[in-house]
Parts: structure tokens; sequence; C-alpha cells
């Protein structure tokens, strides 16, 4: 998987990864903004998404769909309490906050898709 020490998501969220395949991965977001809130990341770090390979383009579909299969079919409220055993104290307040939310036990009525292109 080619991991690096000073990236966020390969030093620290390795639990929260949902699935894996040879380009992506999805993980849940250790602090959801909403239920079910995950991110789909490449393995092969790369600063935008123009330097994604062919391959790594033509695999981001599958990707998204397993994303969205994986945010309908998970028990979030659990998901949410065992990252609560073991958090960082700064995720603490938003996986509490995911756990009261009004959506937990609800079925999405659509997706948001976003970007984030780092630096």
């Amino acid at each position: 998987m080619g991991l690096f020490r000073d990236c966020l998501f390969c030093d620290e969220q390795l639990d929260g990864v949902l699935w894996l395949s040879s380009s992506w991965m999805v993980m849940r977001d250790l602090v959801p903004v909403s239920p079910g809130h995950v991110e789909i990341i490449p393995l092969r770090h790369v600063k935008t998404l123009d330097k994604l390979l062919e391959r790594e383009r033509l695999d981001l579909p599958h990707a998204m769909d397993m994303a969205k299969y994986l945010i309908l079919a998970n028990d979030w409220k659990r998901t949410y309490s065992d990252a609560l055993e073991e958090a960082p104290d700064w995720a603490v307040p938003f996986l509490e906050d995911a756990l009261e939310s009004k959506f937990l036990k609800k079925k999405p009525q659509g997706y948001n898709i976003g970007i984030n292109e780092g630096t």
C-alpha cells in the first residue's frame, strides 16, 4: 500500500478502512460531519486528480459505488461507538455529534461527492 509516515490517512486511520482495492481505499471519516461520512482515497499519493494514472481514474467509479454501498450497509451507530474507544481526544466531539444526529438511522436521500485536492 505504500504507507507514508507523514500522511494523515496512512498514519492515523488504518482502523477506519472499510474497503480496499489495488488503487483506492474507502474509509470512515474520523471527524464525520454527518452519519456515513466516508472518504475515497487513492493508495498512491498524488496532490491533484490530474496526476492519477489511467487505471486509477478507471477504478474510481467502482470505488464510488463501493462507498455508496458501504454507507447504506454499515451500522453507523455501532461503528461510531466502537471508534470512540480508540479515538484521539480531538475526534471525540465529532463522533459524539454523529451518534446524536437525527439522521443516524435514516437512509440517505442523496450523496454529496466532493473533491479535496491537497497541497
